[in-house]
């Protein structure tokens, strides 16, 4: 009976060893695909934070070229504003003198 025991113990060690080492195949199989498809995870996010850094110099690019447009649009207005006021005195200058001589000619005609 020791023997049969021994027997039956040693068969049911054997299979349980097959039996873990196909499942500790498994899971290395399975850590390897789960290894390789981090790997690729981690290369897809490096790629995109690099497109973002990317887009974001070209971005802060264009703000500061629009930026720089704005202030010399504005200061390009406020040239146009001031030669404006200039123009608007001058005229009314011209017209207030023309007025007076005007009032002058009709009092001497008068």
């Amino acid at each position: 009976f020791d023997m049969v025991y021994l027997q039956n113990s040693l068969r049911d060690q054997a299979q349980l060893v097959a039996s873990n080492a196909e499942a500790f195949q498994q899971a290395s199989e399975e850590l390897a695909d789960k290894d390789e498809a981090l790997e690729m995870a981690m290369t897809r996010q490096e790629e995109l934070v690099q497109q973002i850094n990317e887009v974001s110099t070209q971005l802060q690019d264009k703000v500061g070229k629009l930026s720089d447009e704005l202030e010399s649009s504005r200061a390009a207005n406020q040239a146009l504003e001031e030669q404006t006021r200039v123009r608007v005195k001058s005229l009314q200058t011209d017209r207030d003198a023309a007025r007076a001589e005007l009032e002058r000619l009709r009092a001497e005609h008068a």
